[in-house]
């Protein structure tokens, strides 16, 4: 009995010293997040037995499971996630200075990346490590979903028609497409639809422009745009320079005729009406390139249209569950057996037909006339 005495005492300090342990690793340090010194995943279980579920409509509380929160209730604890895991779980922040992503944890953030098969338009990236924000080749909309195909890695996928892979969502640079992306690394650059090629039929085609070039207009400026006054060339000249409205007008007045004056008031109307007025509408007059403020405006209605298609159509590209797909099987198999009865019972009636007609003729030939004229059943 002291034996066991002496054994016991010993045995619980031991089991503290281990909570005191992986309690003391928890604290996320500052150079990396997430508990060190000690079993990662180890320390996930501990932590998400002992802890009580946070409810998804509420913060989680300190090393509590934060997967579903995407939260904190403490402001000196954020949200990190394991990497290629769905597990996340509350750890003091790091300071100072700003959180990077380790090999094992990554900072707060992820939180805002799409659940599966949700709309990754806005966020670029996908909570669920087996899936990747894809987008459609022909419409405005990327959904959270596996790679085509068999491929397992980003670097692997190929585009289908359906897909496009990877890589889509990646800003672009100066002068480069972001018919895609829509979006521009330059803060000095905006991403502008080529009109031209539009209106040629050749499709969308977006690339990323620095602001238009906006120099004085001056009297030989304008006695050039003089030899063509068309409306277009008209406003294709006033998006190239910086001159004021009524200063452009006054000029013109002494250099070309009403008609063309007439022209300027037509395009300089409608290049403010599609700005509310604001200024400079330059950049917003139809030219060879559309402003993307007027871009998505002029075709907001019809992307909005095409987008709703899109999310309705993501219903039936969604994997089918395992009981729909227990269940379809079920009913072909089904319908198979059901046709392979008709069948069998099919030949049989014909056989028994068949048997009957023979039976029939072997009467008509016992009673048919002899040579000698006589008839009758014939007897040896």
């Amino acid at each position: 009995m002291s034996h066991l005495a002496t054994i016991l005492p010993m045995q619980y300090a031991l089991l503290l010293c281990l909570v005191l342990k992986v309690g003391a690793g928890e604290d996320a340090p500052a150079a990396s997040p997430g508990p060190e010194n000690n079993d990662p995943d180890l320390t996930e279980i501990i932590l998400a037995d002992s802890a009580p579920p946070s409810s998804p409509s509420t913060c989680s509380k300190e090393f509590e499971v934060c997967t579903q929160t995407g939260c904190c209730s403490n402001p000196g604890f954020d949200c990190y996630k394991r990497v290629g895991k769905e597990y996340a779980q509350c750890f003091r922040k790091q300071l100072p200075g700003p959180c990077k992503d380790s090999e094992t944890w990554l900072c707060p953030g992820w939180e805002k990346c799409a659940p599966a098969f949700s709309d990754c338009r806005s966020s670029k990236c996908c909570r669920n490590p087996k899936h990747f924000c894809l987008r459609r080749p022909h419409l405005f909309y990327a959904q959270c979903r596996p790679l085509p195909g068999d491929a397992s890695d980003p670097s692997m996928c190929s585009d289908t028609k359906d897909w496009l892979c990877p890589g889509w969502e990646r800003c672009a640079g100066q002068h480069e497409e972001c018919t895609k992306s829509r979006c521009c690394t330059d803060a000095g650059f905006s991403c502008t639809l080529n009109e031209t090629m539009l209106h040629l039929g050749q499709g969308w085609h977006a690339f990323c422009q620095p602001p238009l070039n906006r120099t004085a207009v001056s009297s030989a400026s304008i006695q050039a745009a003089h030899s063509n006054t068309s409306e277009h060339a008209l406003v294709s000249f006033l998006t190239a320079t910086s001159a004021s409205l009524a200063t452009f007008r006054t000029k013109l007045e002494k250099l070309t005729s009403k008609q063309a004056v007439h022209q300027f008031d037509v395009a300089s109307k409608r290049g403010a009406d599609q700005t509310n007025g604001s200024t400079p509408w330059l950049c917003e007059a139809a030219s060879e390139w559309m402003c993307r403020s007027r871009w998505e405006a002029s075709y907001k209605d019809h992307l909005s249209y095409l987008d709703e298609i899109a999310r309705n159509a993501e219903d039936t590209l969604t994997p089918l569950g395992l009981a729909t797909v227990f269940l379809a099987v079920l009913l072909v198999t089904l319908s198979a057996v059901g046709c392979i009865i008709g069948l069998v019972i099919r030949q049989r009636r014909v056989h028994a037909h068949l048997i009957q007609v023979e039976l029939e003729l072997a009467a008509l030939r016992a009673f048919a006339p002899t040579s000698d004229g006589s008839a009758g059943p014939h007897t040896k």
